[in-house]
């Protein structure tokens, strides 16, 4: 199965932890998700994706992000891909209930072009 979006960054592969909407805040990100990709049922905002380049973690994949705070990342430092629109989204419930299962499973995400983006996995 794949999902489609734009972003920023580059390809990474990684085991997925899925934060519900509950768990989107900066003060929730901790050391054990480095090297993961997070996949959030709502938009983060600035503090929590400067947070988790901070933290090292690998990917984030979302419904939506203001434009302003995907354009403050430095796409050395995270890959972030938006399924969604901008602004502050969440996924529908059909999308949700897919990618929430992945939780412990390893996604991969492709760079297409410059801001173009692919999250495949196996379902």
């Amino acid at each position: 199965m794949k999902y489609s979006g734009i972003g920023t960054g580059n390809g990474v592969t990684a085991d997925v932890v899925v934060l519900p909407m509950d768990r989107i805040r900066s003060v929730d990100l901790t050391t054990e998700y480095s090297g993961k990709i997070l996949i959030c049922q709502g938009a983060p905002d600035r503090e929590f994706i400067h947070k988790a380049i901070f933290l090292g973690i690998a990917g984030l994949v979302v419904p939506g992000l203001h434009y302003r705070d995907l354009k403050s990342v430095d796409p050395v430092e995270l890959t972030i891909v938006m399924l969604g629109r901008f602004g502050n989204q969440q996924f529908e419930t059909r999308d949700w209930t897919q990618l929430s299962s992945l939780n412990g499973k390893k996604i991969g995400i492709s760079r297409l072009d410059d801001q173009h983006f692919d999250v495949s996995f196996n379902s």
